[in-house]
């Protein structure tokens, strides 16, 4: 087993929820009887990839402090970038959709339809 899948229940859920639901964005899952045919495909969000991507962003830098080698945790800060970035967004007045608020205190990100 990859050790992104026991780190990720250790992050924060409002990360965990966001990088989710980048994921499914980028690669959503194909429901039976689409316009790609009858074939199912798995998304990213069943391929467990929010789990990989926040594991990798965690443990991909590394700087040198003093005599000793760092690692800079970045999945929480670009999270916090994504949501950041979906509150300007709704308060541009740009957005024609309806908002699901059962996940806007956790993750605006989420909370944007697809």
């Amino acid at each position: 087993m990859h050790p992104a899948a026991t780190y990720a229940a250790t992050v924060s859920p409002h990360t965990c929820t966001t990088f989710r639901a980048l994921v499914e964005a980028i690669i959503p899952n194909t429901a039976t009887g689409s316009v790609c045919g009858d074939v199912q495909t798995a998304g990213a969000v069943n391929l467990c990839v929010h789990e990989y991507m926040i594991w990798e962003l965690d443990h991909s830098l590394s700087l040198v402090q003093g005599f000793y080698l760092t690692v800079v945790p970045l999945a929480s800060p670009v999270a916090g970038l994504l949501n950041c970035g979906a509150v300007q967004f709704v308060a541009s007045g740009q957005m024609q959709a309806v908002i699901d608020y059962s996940v806007w205190e956790g993750s605006p990100f989420a909370a944007l339809p697809e």
